[in-house]
Protein backbone atom coordinates (compact mmCIF):
# COMPACT_ATOMS: atom_id res chain seq x y z
CA UNK A 1 0.00 0.00 0.00
CA UNK A 2 1.38 3.38 -0.99
CA UNK A 3 2.20 5.70 1.87
CA UNK A 4 -0.05 8.70 2.27
CA UNK A 5 1.72 11.84 1.11
CA UNK A 6 2.59 13.99 4.10
CA UNK A 7 0.92 17.40 4.16
CA UNK A 8 3.24 20.40 3.87
CA UNK A 9 2.59 23.94 5.00
CA UNK A 10 4.26 27.29 4.48
CA UNK A 11 5.33 29.16 7.62
CA UNK A 12 3.95 32.70 7.53
CA UNK A 13 7.16 34.03 9.11
CA UNK A 14 10.09 32.27 7.41
CA UNK A 15 8.08 31.34 4.25
CA UNK A 16 9.60 27.86 4.20
CA UNK A 17 7.52 24.82 3.20
CA UNK A 18 7.70 22.21 5.97
CA UNK A 19 5.84 19.05 6.99
CA UNK A 20 2.62 19.80 8.84
CA UNK A 21 3.90 17.97 11.94
CA UNK A 22 6.53 20.72 12.33
CA UNK A 23 3.81 23.26 13.10
CA UNK A 24 2.19 23.74 16.48
CA UNK A 25 -0.58 25.93 17.82
CA UNK A 26 0.59 29.33 18.97
CA UNK A 27 -1.15 32.02 20.94
CA UNK A 28 -1.14 35.23 18.93
CA UNK A 29 -1.24 37.00 22.29
CA UNK A 30 1.34 35.59 24.77
CA UNK A 31 0.09 32.83 27.02
CA UNK A 32 2.04 34.28 29.96
CA UNK A 33 -0.35 37.26 30.06
CA UNK A 34 -3.53 35.32 29.24
CA UNK A 35 -4.15 33.40 32.46
CA UNK A 36 -6.82 30.69 32.06
CA UNK A 37 -8.69 31.92 29.01
CA UNK A 38 -11.59 29.65 28.14
CA UNK A 39 -12.54 30.83 24.64
CA UNK A 40 -9.14 31.48 23.11
CA UNK A 41 -10.00 32.30 19.51
CA UNK A 42 -6.57 33.88 19.03
CA UNK A 43 -4.81 30.60 18.26
CA UNK A 44 -3.03 29.90 14.97
CA UNK A 45 -1.27 26.92 13.42
CA UNK A 46 0.68 28.72 10.70
CA UNK A 47 4.06 29.34 12.38
CA UNK A 48 6.63 26.53 12.31
CA UNK A 49 8.06 25.24 15.57
CA UNK A 50 11.51 26.66 14.78
CA UNK A 51 10.19 30.22 14.37
CA UNK A 52 7.88 29.73 17.35
CA UNK A 53 10.74 28.64 19.62
CA UNK A 54 13.13 31.34 18.41
CA UNK A 55 10.56 34.07 18.89
CA UNK A 56 9.81 32.82 22.38
CA UNK A 57 13.43 33.58 23.29
CA UNK A 58 14.21 36.65 21.22
CA UNK A 59 10.86 38.40 20.73
CA UNK A 60 8.29 37.37 23.33
CA UNK A 61 10.60 37.34 26.38
CA UNK A 62 11.87 40.94 26.04
CA UNK A 63 8.26 42.09 25.72
CA UNK A 64 6.81 40.05 28.58
CA UNK A 65 9.74 40.98 30.83
CA UNK A 66 9.63 44.66 29.90
CA UNK A 67 9.71 46.43 33.28
CA UNK A 68 6.47 48.39 32.90
CA UNK A 69 4.56 45.30 31.75
CA UNK A 70 6.05 43.28 34.60
CA UNK A 71 4.85 45.90 37.09
CA UNK A 72 1.38 45.96 35.52
CA UNK A 73 1.18 42.18 35.87
CA UNK A 74 2.31 42.41 39.51
CA UNK A 75 -0.57 44.82 40.23
CA UNK A 76 -3.01 42.55 38.38
CA UNK A 77 -1.90 39.45 40.29
CA UNK A 78 -2.15 41.18 43.66
CA UNK A 79 -5.78 41.96 42.87
CA UNK A 80 -7.01 38.88 41.02
CA UNK A 81 -4.69 35.90 41.68
CA UNK A 82 -6.52 32.67 42.55
CA UNK A 83 -5.03 31.99 45.95
CA UNK A 84 -7.05 28.80 46.42
CA UNK A 85 -5.16 27.12 43.56
CA UNK A 86 -1.70 28.39 44.52
CA UNK A 87 -1.61 30.52 41.38
CA UNK A 88 1.84 31.72 40.34
CA UNK A 89 2.14 35.49 40.68
CA UNK A 90 4.70 37.85 39.18
CA UNK A 91 7.57 39.22 41.24
CA UNK A 92 8.74 42.80 40.86
CA UNK A 93 12.21 43.02 39.32
CA UNK A 94 14.22 45.78 41.03
CA UNK A 95 17.64 45.37 39.44
CA UNK A 96 21.22 44.69 40.57
CA UNK A 97 22.56 45.59 44.01
CA UNK A 98 26.19 46.48 43.52
CA UNK A 99 26.96 46.54 47.27
CA UNK A 100 25.96 42.86 47.54
CA UNK A 101 28.41 41.67 44.89
CA UNK A 102 31.02 39.41 46.50
CA UNK A 103 33.06 36.28 45.77
CA UNK A 104 32.72 37.09 42.08
CA UNK A 105 28.91 36.88 42.26
CA UNK A 106 26.41 39.59 41.40
CA UNK A 107 23.09 40.06 43.18
CA UNK A 108 19.73 40.67 41.56
CA UNK A 109 16.82 41.85 43.66
CA UNK A 110 13.11 41.00 43.37
CA UNK A 111 10.09 41.71 45.55
CA UNK A 112 7.21 39.36 46.33
CA UNK A 113 3.54 40.28 46.83
CA UNK A 114 3.96 41.27 50.46
CA UNK A 115 7.17 43.20 49.91
CA UNK A 116 9.03 39.92 50.35
CA UNK A 117 12.78 40.17 49.64
CA UNK A 118 14.26 37.86 47.02
CA UNK A 119 18.00 37.92 46.32
CA UNK A 120 19.60 35.95 43.50
CA UNK A 121 23.36 35.55 43.84
CA UNK A 122 24.96 34.22 40.66
CA UNK A 123 28.06 34.40 38.49
CA UNK A 124 27.88 37.18 35.89
CA UNK A 125 26.09 35.93 32.79
CA UNK A 126 27.77 35.98 29.41
CA UNK A 127 26.99 39.05 27.26
CA UNK A 128 24.19 38.83 24.71
CA UNK A 129 24.95 40.94 21.68
CA UNK A 130 22.39 42.86 19.61
CA UNK A 131 19.48 41.88 21.82
CA UNK A 132 16.79 43.97 23.43
CA UNK A 133 17.09 44.43 27.17
CA UNK A 134 15.42 41.78 29.31
CA UNK A 135 14.65 42.70 32.90
CA UNK A 136 15.52 39.80 35.17
CA UNK A 137 16.69 36.39 34.04
CA UNK A 138 17.02 36.16 30.25
CA UNK A 139 15.86 32.74 28.93
CA UNK A 140 18.79 32.78 26.50
CA UNK A 141 21.06 32.10 29.48
CA UNK A 142 18.90 29.08 30.28
CA UNK A 143 19.43 27.83 26.73
CA UNK A 144 23.18 28.24 27.26
CA UNK A 145 22.85 26.24 30.51
CA UNK A 146 24.59 28.92 32.54
CA UNK A 147 24.56 28.53 36.30
CA UNK A 148 21.52 30.26 37.82
CA UNK A 149 23.11 30.57 41.25
CA UNK A 150 21.57 30.69 44.73
CA UNK A 151 18.33 32.50 45.52
CA UNK A 152 17.18 33.55 48.98
CA UNK A 153 13.61 34.40 49.99
CA UNK A 154 13.00 36.49 53.09
CA UNK A 155 9.26 36.29 53.75
CA UNK A 156 7.51 39.48 54.80
CA UNK A 157 4.02 38.29 53.87
CA UNK A 158 2.17 37.88 57.16
CA UNK A 159 -1.25 36.99 55.75
CA UNK A 160 -1.40 33.16 55.79
CA UNK A 161 -3.75 33.03 52.76
CA UNK A 162 -0.87 34.32 50.60
CA UNK A 163 1.94 32.05 51.75
CA UNK A 164 1.10 29.08 49.50
CA UNK A 165 0.97 31.26 46.41
CA UNK A 166 4.21 33.01 47.43
CA UNK A 167 6.09 29.72 47.81
CA UNK A 168 4.58 28.25 44.63
CA UNK A 169 5.68 31.37 42.75
CA UNK A 170 9.15 31.22 44.32
CA UNK A 171 9.51 27.61 43.15
CA UNK A 172 8.24 28.42 39.67
CA UNK A 173 10.30 31.53 38.94
CA UNK A 174 13.51 30.00 40.28
CA UNK A 175 12.94 26.34 39.42
CA UNK A 176 16.55 25.78 38.26
CA UNK A 177 18.17 27.69 41.12
CA UNK A 178 19.38 26.52 44.50
CA UNK A 179 16.67 27.90 46.80
CA UNK A 180 16.78 28.98 50.44
CA UNK A 181 14.14 30.54 52.71
CA UNK A 182 14.88 32.51 55.84
CA UNK A 183 13.15 30.94 58.90
CA UNK A 184 9.53 32.05 59.19
CA UNK A 185 6.60 30.79 61.25
CA UNK A 186 4.42 30.53 58.13
CA UNK A 187 6.91 28.28 56.28
CA UNK A 188 7.47 24.58 56.97
CA UNK A 189 11.16 24.45 57.98
CA UNK A 190 11.57 21.13 56.15
CA UNK A 191 10.37 22.57 52.84
CA UNK A 192 13.41 24.82 52.22
CA UNK A 193 16.89 24.95 53.78
CA UNK A 194 17.95 28.10 55.62
CA UNK A 195 20.28 30.49 53.74
CA UNK A 196 24.06 29.97 54.16
CA UNK A 197 25.65 32.25 56.73
CA UNK A 198 27.81 34.06 54.13
CA UNK A 199 24.72 35.38 52.36
CA UNK A 200 22.92 36.42 55.53
CA UNK A 201 26.05 38.18 56.81
CA UNK A 202 26.28 40.09 53.52
CA UNK A 203 22.62 41.11 53.75
CA UNK A 204 22.95 42.20 57.38
CA UNK A 205 26.01 44.38 56.82
CA UNK A 206 24.57 46.02 53.69
CA UNK A 207 22.25 48.67 55.10
CA UNK A 208 22.34 51.26 52.35
CA UNK A 209 22.46 50.17 48.73
CA UNK A 210 21.62 51.28 45.23
CA UNK A 211 19.61 49.25 42.76
CA UNK A 212 20.40 49.69 39.10
CA UNK A 213 19.02 48.36 35.83
CA UNK A 214 18.43 49.58 32.31
CA UNK A 215 15.15 50.15 30.52
CA UNK A 216 15.26 50.70 26.77
CA UNK A 217 12.86 53.11 25.08
CA UNK A 218 10.54 50.23 24.21
CA UNK A 219 11.37 46.56 23.97
CA UNK A 220 8.30 45.57 22.01
CA UNK A 221 8.81 46.66 18.38
CA UNK A 222 9.60 43.16 17.11
CA UNK A 223 6.77 41.75 19.18
CA UNK A 224 4.36 44.26 17.61
CA UNK A 225 5.61 43.27 14.15
CA UNK A 226 5.11 39.57 14.89
CA UNK A 227 1.55 40.12 16.12
CA UNK A 228 0.77 42.36 13.14
CA UNK A 229 1.87 39.58 10.75
CA UNK A 230 -0.11 36.86 12.54
CA UNK A 231 -3.19 38.99 13.14
CA UNK A 232 -3.10 40.44 9.62
CA UNK A 233 -2.68 37.04 8.01
CA UNK A 234 -6.01 35.92 9.46
CA UNK A 235 -7.98 39.16 9.50
CA UNK A 236 -7.00 41.18 6.42
CA UNK A 237 -7.75 40.47 2.78
CA UNK A 238 -5.66 37.79 1.07
CA UNK A 239 -3.65 40.30 -0.99
CA UNK A 240 -1.97 41.46 2.22
CA UNK A 241 -0.25 38.08 2.53
CA UNK A 242 2.01 38.72 -0.45
CA UNK A 243 2.39 42.47 -0.07
CA UNK A 244 5.50 44.59 0.34
CA UNK A 245 4.18 45.69 3.74
CA UNK A 246 4.14 42.20 5.22
CA UNK A 247 7.59 41.54 3.72
CA UNK A 248 8.97 44.54 5.62
CA UNK A 249 7.38 43.31 8.84
CA UNK A 250 8.94 39.87 8.30
CA UNK A 251 12.40 41.37 7.79
CA UNK A 252 11.93 43.51 10.87
CA UNK A 253 10.83 40.72 13.20
CA UNK A 254 13.57 38.32 12.01
CA UNK A 255 16.43 40.84 12.32
CA UNK A 256 18.17 40.46 15.70
CA UNK A 257 20.77 43.17 15.19
CA UNK A 258 19.34 46.36 16.67
CA UNK A 259 21.25 48.71 14.33
CA UNK A 260 20.30 46.71 11.24
CA UNK A 261 16.69 46.66 12.35
CA UNK A 262 16.65 50.46 12.60
CA UNK A 263 17.47 50.68 8.90
CA UNK A 264 14.28 48.80 7.92
CA UNK A 265 11.52 51.31 7.12
CA UNK A 266 8.99 50.08 9.69
CA UNK A 267 7.15 52.68 11.78
CA UNK A 268 6.73 51.38 15.35
CA UNK A 269 5.73 53.38 18.41
CA UNK A 270 6.06 52.57 22.08
CA UNK A 271 4.34 53.99 25.17
CA UNK A 272 3.72 57.75 25.20
CA UNK A 273 4.63 58.10 21.52
CA UNK A 274 1.34 56.42 20.61
CA UNK A 275 -0.59 59.16 22.36
CA UNK A 276 1.66 62.05 21.33
CA UNK A 277 2.26 61.18 17.67
CA UNK A 278 -0.96 59.39 16.75
CA UNK A 279 -3.18 61.24 19.24
CA UNK A 280 -4.59 57.85 20.08
CA UNK A 281 -6.14 55.71 21.57
CA UNK A 282 -9.83 56.36 21.91
CA UNK A 283 -10.75 56.13 25.58
CA UNK A 284 -13.28 53.42 24.72
CA UNK A 285 -10.37 51.05 24.06
CA UNK A 286 -8.88 51.43 27.54
CA UNK A 287 -10.16 49.21 30.34
CA UNK A 288 -8.06 48.72 33.47
CA UNK A 289 -6.56 45.20 33.70
CA UNK A 290 -7.83 44.28 30.22
CA UNK A 291 -5.65 43.77 27.12
CA UNK A 292 -6.59 45.16 23.70
CA UNK A 293 -5.52 43.98 20.25
CA UNK A 294 -6.85 46.01 17.35
CA UNK A 295 -6.46 47.18 13.79
CA UNK A 296 -7.12 50.92 13.77
CA UNK A 297 -7.44 53.19 10.71
CA UNK A 298 -5.85 56.62 11.24
CA UNK A 299 -5.79 59.04 8.30
CA UNK A 300 -5.94 56.26 5.68
CA UNK A 301 -3.18 54.27 7.41
CA UNK A 302 -3.76 50.94 9.11
CA UNK A 303 -2.04 50.47 12.48
CA UNK A 304 -1.87 47.41 14.68
CA UNK A 305 -2.51 48.64 18.23
CA UNK A 306 -1.76 46.78 21.44
CA UNK A 307 -2.55 47.74 25.02
CA UNK A 308 -1.55 45.56 27.98
CA UNK A 309 -3.54 45.70 31.23
CA UNK A 310 -4.93 49.09 30.19
CA UNK A 311 -1.52 50.61 31.02
CA UNK A 312 1.19 49.97 28.39
CA UNK A 313 0.52 50.75 24.72
CA UNK A 314 2.31 50.18 21.43
CA UNK A 315 1.44 50.52 17.76
CA UNK A 316 3.00 49.64 14.42
CA UNK A 317 2.11 50.75 10.91
CA UNK A 318 0.80 47.77 8.97
CA UNK A 319 -0.38 49.16 5.63
CA UNK A 320 -1.36 52.27 3.70
CA UNK A 321 -3.17 50.23 1.06
CA UNK A 322 -6.96 50.44 1.56
CA UNK A 323 -7.42 47.25 -0.48
CA UNK A 324 -5.92 45.31 2.42
CA UNK A 325 -8.92 45.98 4.68
CA UNK A 326 -11.57 47.02 2.15
CA UNK A 327 -14.97 45.55 2.96
CA UNK A 328 -13.83 44.27 6.36
CA UNK A 329 -14.04 47.40 8.49
CA UNK A 330 -13.71 51.14 8.05
CA UNK A 331 -12.53 52.43 11.41
CA UNK A 332 -11.31 49.55 13.55
CA UNK A 333 -11.38 45.84 14.34
CA UNK A 334 -10.99 45.12 18.05
CA UNK A 335 -10.52 42.28 20.52
CA UNK A 336 -10.74 42.79 24.28
CA UNK A 337 -8.82 40.14 26.27
CA UNK A 338 -9.93 39.99 29.90
CA UNK A 339 -7.61 37.61 31.82
CA UNK A 340 -9.48 38.20 35.10
CA UNK A 341 -12.64 36.86 33.44
CA UNK A 342 -10.83 34.19 31.43
CA UNK A 343 -12.54 35.43 28.28
CA UNK A 344 -11.85 37.13 24.94
CA UNK A 345 -14.45 39.53 23.54
CA UNK A 346 -14.54 40.16 19.81
CA UNK A 347 -14.09 40.82 17.06
CA UNK A 348 -15.85 44.17 17.39
CA UNK A 349 -15.97 46.52 14.43
CA UNK A 350 -15.78 50.16 15.44
CA UNK A 351 -18.62 52.14 13.91
CA UNK A 352 -18.13 55.41 12.05
CA UNK A 353 -20.67 57.46 13.97
CA UNK A 354 -21.61 56.59 17.53
CA UNK A 355 -24.76 58.69 17.78
CA UNK A 356 -26.42 55.85 19.65
CA UNK A 357 -25.00 53.23 22.01
CA UNK A 358 -22.84 51.01 19.82
CA UNK A 359 -21.52 47.50 20.37
CA UNK A 360 -18.23 48.87 21.73
CA UNK A 361 -20.11 50.60 24.56
CA UNK A 362 -22.15 47.48 25.27
CA UNK A 363 -19.09 45.24 25.48
CA UNK A 364 -17.18 47.74 27.64
CA UNK A 365 -20.07 47.96 30.10
CA UNK A 366 -20.33 44.17 30.26
CA UNK A 367 -16.59 43.72 30.93
CA UNK A 368 -16.40 46.48 33.53
CA UNK A 369 -19.59 45.28 35.24
CA UNK A 370 -18.42 41.70 35.46
CA UNK A 371 -14.95 42.69 36.71
CA UNK A 372 -16.52 44.87 39.42
CA UNK A 373 -18.30 41.76 40.68
CA UNK A 374 -15.09 39.74 41.01
CA UNK A 375 -13.76 39.09 44.52
CA UNK A 376 -10.63 41.08 45.35
CA UNK A 377 -7.70 39.47 47.16
CA UNK A 378 -6.89 40.47 50.73
CA UNK A 379 -3.58 42.30 51.21
CA UNK A 380 -0.50 40.11 51.36
CA UNK A 381 0.92 42.24 54.16
CA UNK A 382 -1.20 43.37 57.08
CA UNK A 383 0.34 46.33 58.99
Amino acid sequence: MAKKKQETKCCIICLEDKPGILFSKEHIFPDALLRRTQNNVLLINDVCQNCNNNFGLHVDAPFIKYWFINMAKVAFDLKYADLQSDEVVAFSYLGHIEELAFEGKVCEHYRGPGGDYIYNFHDPYSPIENEEIVQGFNPIHKLRKENKGDVILIVRTNNPVWIRSLLASFNYHFKSHTKFVSPNTLVDPQQFPVPPKKYMDALIRTKDYKQSFSISGFTGERFLAKLAIEFGFHVLNAIFRNSEQISLLRRFVRERDFKERKSIPVYALGPLKVEKQLKFPNEKLIIENVHVMAFIVIECNLFFYLNVYGKVSGAILVSANYEHWKGLFTKGYVYFIAPALGQIFGPIRQCEDCKETCKMDTVREEIIGRMNELPINPPAFIP
